[in-house]
Protein backbone atom coordinates (compact mmCIF):
# COMPACT_ATOMS: atom_id res chain seq x y z
CA UNK A 1 0.00 0.00 0.00
CA UNK A 2 1.43 3.42 -1.03
CA UNK A 3 1.15 6.55 1.24
CA UNK A 4 0.56 8.77 -2.03
CA UNK A 5 -1.21 9.01 -5.28
CA UNK A 6 2.13 10.16 -7.07
CA UNK A 7 2.87 8.07 -9.73
CA UNK A 8 6.41 5.71 -9.44
CA UNK A 9 9.14 7.52 -11.32
CA UNK A 10 10.24 5.11 -14.43
CA UNK A 11 13.71 4.25 -14.56
CA UNK A 12 16.22 6.42 -16.63
CA UNK A 13 18.82 3.41 -17.39
CA UNK A 14 19.68 3.04 -20.70
CA UNK A 15 18.98 -0.04 -22.69
CA UNK A 16 21.60 -2.31 -24.38
CA UNK A 17 21.31 -1.86 -28.09
CA UNK A 18 20.00 -5.46 -29.29
CA UNK A 19 22.49 -5.88 -32.29
CA UNK A 20 25.09 -6.44 -29.54
CA UNK A 21 26.78 -9.37 -29.07
CA UNK A 22 27.04 -11.03 -25.50
CA UNK A 23 30.57 -11.33 -24.42
CA UNK A 24 31.86 -14.76 -23.77
CA UNK A 25 31.33 -17.21 -20.58
CA UNK A 26 33.73 -17.19 -18.33
CA UNK A 27 35.08 -20.60 -18.88
CA UNK A 28 35.45 -19.87 -22.76
CA UNK A 29 37.67 -17.13 -21.77
CA UNK A 30 39.74 -19.17 -19.48
CA UNK A 31 42.58 -21.01 -20.20
CA UNK A 32 42.95 -24.68 -19.28
CA UNK A 33 46.23 -24.28 -17.00
CA UNK A 34 48.19 -26.58 -15.26
CA UNK A 35 46.58 -30.11 -14.36
CA UNK A 36 45.51 -30.02 -10.64
CA UNK A 37 46.82 -32.31 -8.17
CA UNK A 38 45.41 -35.19 -7.13
CA UNK A 39 45.28 -37.75 -3.90
CA UNK A 40 43.26 -40.73 -3.24
CA UNK A 41 40.87 -40.64 -0.09
CA UNK A 42 42.09 -43.57 2.38
CA UNK A 43 38.78 -44.25 3.34
CA UNK A 44 36.31 -43.80 0.18
CA UNK A 45 39.15 -44.35 -2.59
CA UNK A 46 37.66 -41.50 -4.57
CA UNK A 47 40.38 -39.31 -6.23
CA UNK A 48 40.21 -35.81 -5.41
CA UNK A 49 41.47 -32.64 -6.85
CA UNK A 50 43.42 -30.13 -5.01
CA UNK A 51 41.30 -27.10 -3.83
CA UNK A 52 42.22 -23.32 -3.40
CA UNK A 53 41.17 -23.91 0.44
CA UNK A 54 43.61 -25.70 0.86
CA UNK A 55 46.20 -24.43 -0.66
CA UNK A 56 48.78 -23.88 2.53
CA UNK A 57 47.56 -27.38 3.95
CA UNK A 58 47.86 -29.46 0.86
CA UNK A 59 50.73 -31.78 2.02
CA UNK A 60 48.51 -32.23 5.19
CA UNK A 61 44.99 -33.01 3.29
CA UNK A 62 44.42 -36.72 3.75
CA UNK A 63 40.26 -37.27 3.42
CA UNK A 64 38.52 -35.98 0.47
CA UNK A 65 35.65 -35.08 3.06
CA UNK A 66 34.64 -34.26 6.57
CA UNK A 67 32.43 -37.47 6.49
CA UNK A 68 35.43 -39.50 5.13
CA UNK A 69 37.51 -37.61 8.00
CA UNK A 70 34.91 -38.65 10.81
CA UNK A 71 35.03 -42.41 9.09
CA UNK A 72 31.44 -42.15 7.79
CA UNK A 73 32.01 -41.66 3.84
CA UNK A 74 29.11 -40.46 1.61
CA UNK A 75 26.63 -43.83 0.29
CA UNK A 76 27.02 -45.30 3.32
CA UNK A 77 24.11 -46.31 5.26
CA UNK A 78 24.48 -45.56 9.12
Amino acid sequence: MRCCAAPMPRCTWPSAPAATASPPMAAERRSPGAPRPEKTCPVCQRPFQWRKKWERDWDRVVYCSDACRRGTPRGRAG
